[in-house]
């Protein structure tokens, strides 16, 4: 999870009030970031959900994996992804209490919030990679 001490908080709050609303264009940054990797996404084979915010683009890998021990795992796509591309991922499933009974299609989570060098190599590494 993603959180500060309280005087941080503070901090954050008085930069808030002197921020001039741009946020030096790291919106932008993570919009063109997460358009980038839901293409490279699909090309791979994979469904990305659409997202109007946030710093991690969650993908659908239902096309690969499934609960039904027909394909693939979830764990397994991420693993497969590490291996062979070399890009690091999550289960989203890890985020639930109770991950074996999950009862979702499975997914993976992928930071957005990087700088645009490291998700153009990874879409890069994306488009290339044989999930088969």
């Amino acid at each position: 999870t993603y959180c500060a001490a309280s005087p941080l908080q503070h901090g954050i709050a008085v930069a808030f009030e002197q921020e001039d609303g741009t946020f030096e264009g790291i919106p932008e940054r993570i919009h063109q970031n997460y358009k980038q990797l839901s293409s490279a996404c699909t090309q791979a084979g994979l469904t990305p959900y659409r997202a109007d915010g946030g710093h991690f683009l969650c993908v659908g890998v239902e096309n690969l994996a499934n609960s039904n021990s027909q394909g693939i795992t979830e764990m397994e796509v991420v693993r497969r992804l590490i291996e062979r591309a070399g890009v690091a991922v999550l289960p989203l499933s890890m985020f639930a209490c109770d991950p074996a009974n999950w009862g979702n299609e499975p997914a993976i989570r992928i930071a957005i919030c990087k700088e645009e060098e490291t998700i153009l190599e990874a879409a890069r590494r994306l488009k290339a990679v044989d999930l088969s």
